[in-house]
């Protein structure tokens, strides 16, 4: 990926230092670098792309269908407890 030492580089200074923004937090719980892939090269982080798309989709869709929410609604049933917690970070 183009950009990978940058946001590796960024990630460390949020682990050292604090992420920017009013109210700024460690990342404390990431050991090590980030290895960012192609998900077309790789089924599991394609699958887990899929995943957070779903989840993401059902929790901020606005404006659908009613068919539409119902068929997201049944797609993130069918997660299971694949996804124990779910929270969207904003810096």
């Amino acid at each position: 990926m183009p950009h990978q030492e940058d946001f590796n580089e960024a990630i460390q200074g949020f682990t050292r230092i604090a992420t920017p923004g009013y109210r700024g937090q460690r990342l404390l719980a990431i050991d090590g670098g980030i290895e960012f892939v192609d998900s077309r090269r790789s089924r599991g982080v394609q699958s887990a792309d899929m995943c957070v798309y779903i989840l993401r989709r059902h929790r901020e869709e606005t404006g659908a269908s009613q068919s539409a929410r119902k068929a997201t609604r049944r797609l993130v049933k069918s997660l299971g407890n694949a996804a124990v917690h779910q929270r969207k970070w904003l810096p």
